[in-house]
């Protein structure tokens, strides 16, 4: 199966990064892609046919599907130096969520904890190599990317728990961020601390 990664640029730039992936390599593409009057785009496009797992999986095929995001904002920040992860980031910023969205940011406040999931736009291409990675904090510790929160992963997708620290309109003041100015933000939930089982 042959899957496509694209970051389009929005209407002031016209060409940007593919990814695509042809079950044995992923590689960078440089390619000119769509063109919005609006805001950029960020889908993840099955290609061709369809796959058909082993029977002791799952026993029945799994058709091709495709799966598209669109950005809701993008992070504004003059860091010039972001940390690892949230955990160890008092990085402050800003994420600008666009107009349309606006309503659907009315409950936040100051004070809230949010998860803030985002498309990790400057990671490199992904490699059956980084299956297995060294974290940069853990030398000469081998993991499974899944137990990792390396930016280099299959889907390129990366996930933060931020304080707010201020709503005005659209944009939210935020501090902890482990994102670089203009990374694609994909969707905000509210952080839940999970309650023990009765």
């Amino acid at each position: 199966m042959t899957w496509s990664f694209w970051f389009g640029a929005g209407s002031n730039q016209s060409d940007g990064l593919g990814l695509i992936h042809d079950s044995t390599r992923l590689f960078w593409n440089t390619a000119v892609v769509r063109k919005s009057a609006r805001l950029s785009h960020l889908f993840l496009l099955s290609k061709k046919g369809y796959n058909t797992l082993k029977a002791s999986q799952r026993g029945k095929n799994v058709r091709e599907e495709e799966i598209c995001f669109h950005p809701i904002g993008w992070v504004k920040t003059k860091a010039r130096e972001i940390p690892r992860h949230y955990s160890v980031s008092n990085v402050r910023g800003e994420l600008h969520i666009l107009p349309k969205y606006e309503k659907g940011l009315k409950d936040i406040k100051a004070g809230d904890e949010i998860y803030v999931i985002f498309h990790f736009h400057l990671s490199p291409p992904f490699e059956e190599r980084f299956l297995i990675q060294e974290p940069p904090h853990l030398p000469g510790v081998k993991l499974g990317v899944f137990s990792t929160c390396s930016p280099r992963r299959p889907n390129a997708i990366g996930l933060s728990i931020l304080k707010v620290l201020e709503v005005r309109g659209s944009v939210l003041k935020v501090e902890r961020l482990d994102m670089f100015d203009g990374t694609p933000i994909l969707d905000i939930k509210p952080f839940k601390p999970p309650h023990p089982v009765q």
